[in-house]
């Protein structure tokens, strides 16, 4: 599972050998956040956590064009997913850096009606989402056991 504590940030100002940072660092520098129901606080509750308030120079409803903008040099985010290129729409480049504080991890959950039909895409999702969650057993308390039915012909 992807952690909650990547950090984009704009490639042109990238020091190569940086390896981590710290949210007391990001504190100093704007922020681009998503205005999400939960994402947002989710993002105020990693630095609060920390008694921090991050300065917030920007809010988007689009993970794309939060990444666009940290491409463009408008600010760092803190990301709760990870593309596998480092590169915006816009083009522009970004890189991920892990936060030396030990964030909260991110949760997710996916869920359908009753008599939805489901496209091959979202059950090939849903089925590697099991296949990962049964592997790491990181949802095994959630799941609903069934007691073996007895015979009553035995």
């Amino acid at each position: 599972m992807i952690s909650a504590s990547d950090l984009g940030i704009p490639a042109a100002i990238v020091v190569p050998s940086r390896l981590v940072i710290s949210l007391k660092e990001l504190v100093e520098k704007e922020m681009v956040s998503l205005s999400l129901p939960i994402t947002e606080q989710f993002f105020l509750y990693c630095f609060s956590e920390f008694e921090l308030q991050p300065k917030v120079r920007s809010q988007k409803k689009s993970y794309e064009l939060a990444r666009s903008l940290v491409g463009a040099g408008e600010g760092h985010a803190i990301m709760i997913m990870r593309l596998v290129t480092e590169r915006a729409y816009n083009g522009n480049g970004f890189v991920y850096i892990p936060t030396l504080d030990d964030l909260p991890k991110a949760q997710y959950g996916s869920a359908s009606a009753n008599r939805a039909i489901s496209t091959e895409l979202v059950k090939n999702f849903s089925e590697i989402c099991m296949e990962i969650l049964l592997i790491e057993k990181a949802a095994e308390q959630y799941f609903v056991k069934m007691k073996p039915i007895s015979s009553s012909l035995e």
